[in-house]
């Protein structure tokens, strides 16, 4: 009998946010054909998630090493210690692909995992949520270019997640030396985007192997549904929070303001602002609850521009759910002409969309974005693609 391929996993968190869907999503659904662990670090405010009553799935991190991370992280731009180093080690060397997705932001020290790695001579598989690998510091650099100068200086040490200091030379310089020690045929870095991709072919990190997979979704929970675009127009916006400055709160909250005709509805902690047009769900944690919130909605409004392969406009679209958004680094890339797409940060342009909205004479074209928008995820975005493409990846590095 022919001994199953053996893969650690690792990303800062088992439940929360997009890269731990992911994450956890292909972990799950490797557990028949490959003998697969996975290791995080904590979940809400430190803490181990209560989602884990799964075997093979290890809590590496303690609140005291998130606290310290945090304080370190946040003075100097870097996560200092790294806890339960034996467990980690021992995971390593068990197993024989190492996928790495996020690991910055209060994980662990990846220096103390890198120079590891380096001296096991691991195949490495690193699934590249956001931009952090080619930074100094930050994972959301937003407008900022200056990974290509070396990040000498940080012109934003407020940017995601901030520090006080700025050493984001010093860490670029650290970082590149560790990855150049990389054997080459060791490491495949996956980017959900063709942007980020191209971020990377334009990097030091272009010696090794980069690949696009886009993320990909349960079609079978996200099914589509035909709209009654006669009812009374309803205008979701979904963030983990609702007052992340990535997700462009103070234009969304203009946009309720100045649309008072139209009821809104957000999806996410942390929303306060009270506006009589306006209606504040909380963090919905069930995906049937999302899936319920997207069918009755008219529109999905998505105001990011930084994001790098939203799921939440792959759910939409599956859904039928017609996307208002600008075109982003990547959105422009999910959506093609299947969303209603306005340049960045013309706000002003979303709001006269808006107020002129008269749907029944632009039915036929709500009618033929979202059928266009269905076939485009059936085609590119569905679950097994993703997981199909992942699995040859373990099998042929």
């Amino acid at each position: 009998m022919e001994r199953k391929i053996k893969i650690l996993f690792l990303n800062t968190q088992f439940s929360f946010g997009g890269a731990s869907l992911i994450a956890r999503t292909i972990f799950l659904n490797s557990l028949q054909e490959f003998e697969s662990t996975l290791l995080y670090g904590y979940d809400n405010r430190g803490r181990k998630s209560k989602e884990t009553k799964i075997n093979n799935v290890g809590n590496i991190s303690t609140l005291i090493s998130f606290i310290i991370n945090k304080i370190s992280h946040k003075i100097f731009g870097i996560d200092i210690y790294t806890s339960r180093k034996t467990t980690l080690f021992k995971q390593i060397d068990n197993a024989d692909i190492i996928h790495i997705h996020n690991i910055h932001t209060h994980f662990l020290n990846y220096g103390c995992l890198l120079k590891y790695l380096i001296t096991t001579n691991k195949k490495i598989i690193w699934t590249i949520h956001d931009s952090w690998i080619l930074t100094g510091r930050c994972a959301l650099p937003l407008q900022c270019e200056n990974w290509k100068n070396k990040c000498d200086p940080c012109s934003f040490t407020d940017y995601y997640p901030g520090s006080l200091c700025d050493l984001a030379k010093l860490n670029f310089t650290r970082k590149q030396q560790l990855f150049s020690a990389i054997t080459e045929n060791n490491l495949i870095i996956v980017s959900p985007s063709e942007w980020l991709e191209e971020n990377v072919r334009l990097s030091s990190l272009n010696r090794f192997r980069v690949t696009v997979i886009p993320n990909g979704i349960d079609l079978d929970v996200f099914q589509f549904k035909r709209k009654n675009f006669y009812t009374p127009v309803k205008v979701l916006f979904i963030s983990n929070f609702v007052n992340d400055k990535v997700k462009s709160p103070e234009m969304f909250f203009r946009i309720v303001k100045e649309c008072p005709h139209i009821n809104f509805i957000t999806i996410g902690r942390g929303a306060k602002t009270i506006l009589p047009n306006l209606e504040h769900r909380g963090y919905l944690n069930s995906p049937i609850q999302i899936v319920n919130e997207l069918h009755s909605a008219t529109f999905l409004l998505f105001l990011s521009i930084f994001d790098n392969y939203s799921t939440v406009l792959l759910e939409a679209l599956a859904c039928g759910t017609p996307v208002v958004s600008f075109r982003g680094k990547s959105n422009e890339e999910i959506l093609k002409d299947a969303g209603f797409i306005f340049n960045d940060n013309d706000v002003d342009a979303i709001i006269n969309f808006f107020n002129e909205l008269k749907i029944e004479s632009i039915k036929e074209i709500l009618e033929g974005k979202v059928k266009k928008g269905r076939e485009l995820v059936e085609n590119r975005n569905s679950l097994q693609s993703m997981l199909e493409k992942y699995f040859s990846l373990y099998k042929a590095i």
